[in-house]
């Protein structure tokens, strides 16, 4: 048989069909297996890992068939230790099964770092090196001397500490200041409105220090604590002037009816500023 009588026989259209048939099977169990091992079309919302610790996170982790890597460790003198503070992919993005996230956690002990020399340095000076240092700034105690608003002397629970030693990340530094030999006083800052953080760091610019902190019925939760705004001081702002160093007590609540900013209030000119 020649080979053209051949493409027109029989026997060539049922072989081909038969090879049609076996390829067609063949794509299919592919497609089909691939389509299986890859989990094609079946995802996972990335859920959000923040706060949450590493031993929860086992469990956790395992019950939403995803898997996890610490990729760093870093420290946050604000956050938990031992805790999710950033992971990727973020929270609600769509992945398959058993997808890694990469997580980064607050370490469990805060390093230790270089106390910075503060001495002759200016208030504002002084608090933005221990900001950058990530220490937190302590009280500031006012004592004779010829350099007003100066520091003459940095502390850690009540001892001195030399420039150089090693401290913890996070530590309190207490600050002595020069009062240029006087008796100076200050303007009391308007404080209402505002977080705890911002009126601390707003006294210490107006080389106040924080007094008590006193909480109303409205604050329940600790989100309602992080949240809490300024509504009464004592000494009240439009009180008279108080010594370098005085203290200022402070009530807070997240019932924004009580909060009464007066907004017609100006601020003295050597109280805007930092002294």
């Amino acid at each position: 048989m020649s080979f053209r009588k051949f493409l027109i026989s029989k026997s060539f259209f049922i072989n081909l069909l038969v090879s049609f048939v076996l390829i067609g099977g063949i794509l299919w169990y592919i497609f089909n297996y691939l389509d299986d091992y890859t989990l094609h079309g079946q995802t996972i919302t990335v859920p959000d890992l923040s706060g949450m610790t590493i031993e929860e996170l086992d469990s956790y982790m395992v019950e939403k068939k995803l898997r996890y890597v610490i990729s760093d460790s870093i420290f946050d003198v604000k956050a938990k230790k031992g805790v999710v503070l950033e992971q990727d992919p973020k929270p609600d993005v769509k992945v398959k099964e058993n997808r890694r996230v990469y997580i980064v956690v607050n370490a469990l002990q805060a390093p230790k770092i270089k106390m910075p020399n503060l001495v002759d340095l200016s208030l504002k000076m002084a608090i933005a090196t221990l900001e950058t240092y990530g220490f937190t700034v302590g009280e500031l105690e006012y004592k004779p001397d010829l350099a007003r608003d100066a520091v003459i002397g940095q502390k850690i629970n009540d001892e001195e500490i030399e420039p150089g030693t090693m401290v913890t990340k996070g530590a309190t530094i207490d600050l002595v200041m020069g009062d240029g030999y006087s008796d100076e006083q200050v303007h009391v800052p308007m404080l209402i409105g505002l977080r705890m953080e911002e009126a601390i760091l707003l006294l210490k610019t107006s080389s106040l220090n924080a007094g008590g902190f006193t909480f109303d019925e409205s604050v329940i939760t600790s989100s309602d604590t992080a949240n809490a705004r300024i509504w009464k001081q004592q000494p009240d702002f439009r009180a008279k002037m108080i010594h370098l160093g005085g203290y200022v007590d402070m009530g807070l609540t997240v019932d924004q009816n009580i909060i009464k900013v007066d907004t017609t209030y100006s601020a003295p000119p050597e109280a805007e500023g930092t002294p």
